[in-house]
């Protein structure tokens, strides 16, 4: 069984047609076709397509019953810094939205398992250091309200540069 057989199952179960499918990702329909007949899906598109049409896919340990949680990568490298003692980690956990690069410098928002909400700020600027800064659950709706329909695409994905600060009081 292929990723794109599923996809195509889901798809006819739910009524949609694939051109529909892509206008929801914002694709070209000819994209989205070549995709899942080259059976060239992400586990991003896969888990999103999933998740337009109401499906939940989830992976389950067959021993213990629990359920995988995977986390929402993020666009720029994983940074980690400690501020008032907590330790704010972009690998432990998800990214929620990011805002468009503005002069040089966008900002990432976080969400962590403790429900905090934190922002990674990144440059495209040469020797400029990514660095985090705590932000307000106020803040956090108001970023989410505004940039929660960008598309999360990983840039320079699978890098494991990590940038560590040291702690700030």
């Amino acid at each position: 069984m292929k990723a794109a057989d599923v996809v195509l199952d889901a798809l006819k179960a739910r009524g949609v047609t694939s051109k529909e499918m892509a206008e929801t990702m914002g694709v070209r329909p000819n994209t989205l076709s070549r995709k899942i007949s080259e059976n060239r899906l992400t586990a991003n598109e896969f888990f999103f397509i999933a998740d337009s049409l109401s499906y939940d896919v989830t992976l389950t340990d067959r021993g213990c019953g629990n359920e995988l949680k995977v986390r929402v990568r993020g666009t720029g490298r994983r940074v980690k810094r400690m501020l008032n003692g907590i330790i704010y980690d972009t690998g432990k956990a998800d990214a929620v939205c990011h805002t468009p690069t503005e002069n040089g410098w966008y900002i990432e928002l976080y969400r962590d398992d403790e429900d905090r909400y934190f922002a990674a700020h990144y440059s495209t600027w040469a020797g400029a250091d990514p660095f985090i800064t705590v932000c307000p659950e106020n803040e956090a709706q108001k970023l989410m309200q505004m940039y929660g329909d960008l598309e999360m695409v990983a840039e320079g994905e699978g890098s494991d540069d990590t940038a560590v600060a040291e702690e700030d009081e």
